[in-house]
């Protein structure tokens, strides 16, 4: 077991964290990085592990307001940059920086911690569970035809980074409203993260374009685009596409599909059952790569539960278990009325059992009981698992929009 202490990083100290972090994520951040980053990161969203002065292990938590289903956002600890030195590996600073980082976020106030795993195999253990896919699209352009063309009405316009940031955050906020997973965005996180565009994070690609489709004189989508040069022509890859309606998401893939001297199109972050899928006119030709996105860790099972919507009314007992926190653990009794539900502490006999991690996974409504117990994820009689299958399923598929 390490002796290295746990504590904060004084904002004198940001270069020092992340030239750490750096080590066992395999990057090495020049002067750009490091001014990026103090203009980015607060202090106070920054724990490491100290060895007597040196850095050996980097936590982050960003205070987040992710959505539930249903759109109503709870106060959300998202958890990010861990790492531990190759020198310090095996001593449990991973453990003790993990219990620090949700015991802080729960003395905050926080419903639920949440993270996107650069490894799946890590994080299972303090508690999180899979909450939401995504896909990763590839389209050769001479497949990008769509089997009922669109009669896209309004027009296209470029615009920098600048306006973007006064003109995209309502169309992004519309366009999230009611997908479970994403989570709000500040003007700081809008200017100083989203729209920065360095030339060494690029990868060879242009700078970024962005366009924005107005209809009836209202902006009601955007797209991000850049493209790269290849043997058989252009690349283009897009890595946000939102619109407020399938219309303006139609419209915007037809302006991509139109774009000079491409001839492949890739996008790797959308939604699991994306609609463009349903669009083409040969839609085997759309290859798509899935993959875990967002990872869930309630903290609060009252607020967690009662905050969401419900799309059907009912009555269930549910056993959790946390291995960290009691007033998590134990029997909870949910009951669904009018969209709303009411959550209390019971001795009733549960029917249904599972693990902090599986509540996570249940939460956000992308994944059903059935398949879970399947698994072997949560236990119950059939009929018990029908029913939590019912009560907690979501329409709209979550979704996280962006690795953070």
């Amino acid at each position: 077991m390490s002796t290295a202490r746990i504590g904060p990083v004084p904002a004198d100290r940001l270069e020092d964290f992340f030239r750490a972090m750096g080590v066992p994520f395999s990057f090495d951040p020049a002067e750009d990085d490091l001014d990026e980053a103090r203009g980015f990161w607060a202090p106070e969203w920054l724990t490491a592990a100290w060895d007597d002065d040196r850095i050996v292990a980097t936590f982050g938590s960003f205070p987040l307001r992710m959505r539930l289903p249903g759109g109503a956002t709870v106060p959300t600890g998202g958890t990010t940059v861990v790492t531990v030195m190759p020198t310090h590996r095996r001593q449990g600073l991973l453990r003790r920086l993990m219990r620090d980082h949700l015991d802080r976020e729960r003395e905050a106030g926080s419903a639920m911690a949440a993270l996107w795993a650069s490894e799946a195999t890590i994080y299972g253990r303090f508690g999180y569970g899979i909450a939401s896919d995504d896909w990763r699209l590839t389209l050769p352009r001479r497949h990008a035809v769509f089997a009922d063309p669109p009669d896209i009405t309004g027009r296209m316009r470029l615009v920098d980074a600048a306006e973007a940031a006064d003109v995209l955050p309502p169309i992004f906020a519309a366009a999230t409203a009611d997908r479970p997973g994403t989570f709000e965005r500040t003007d700081h996180w809008w200017r100083n993260r989203i729209l920065q565009d360095p030339e060494r994070h690029r990868s060879g690609y242009t700078p970024r374009r962005i366009v924005v489709h107005r209809r009836e004189g209202e902006d009601v989508g955007y797209a991000f685009w850049r493209t790269k040069g290849g043997p058989d022509g252009l690349e283009l890859i897009t890595t946000e596409l939102l619109g407020i309606d399938p219309d303006a998401e139609r419209a915007l893939w037809q302006f991509l599909f139109g774009v000079d001297l491409v001839n492949e199109i890739k996008a790797p972050r959308r939604p699991s059952g994306d609609l463009l899928r349903w669009w083409l006119r040969d839609p085997r030709k759309l290859e798509r790569q899935e993959s875990d996105a967002l990872w869930v860790r309630p903290l609060d099972v009252r607020a967690c539960l009662e905050a969401r919507r419900w799309d059907v009314d009912g009555a269930i007992v549910l056993e959790v278990h946390d291995p960290w926190y009691e007033d998590v653990t134990g029997r909870w009794r949910l009951e669904a009325s009018d969209g709303a539900a009411t959550v209390t502490r019971t001795d009733e006999e549960a029917v249904v059992s599972m693990g902090v991690d599986t509540l996570g996974t249940l939460l956000m409504g992308g994944f059903g009981a059935e398949l879970l117990a399947r698994a072997g994820r949560l236990g119950g009689t059939p009929e018990a698992l029908r029913a939590v299958d019912r009560l907690f399923r979501w329409p709209i598929p979550p979704w996280v929009q962006e690795v953070f």
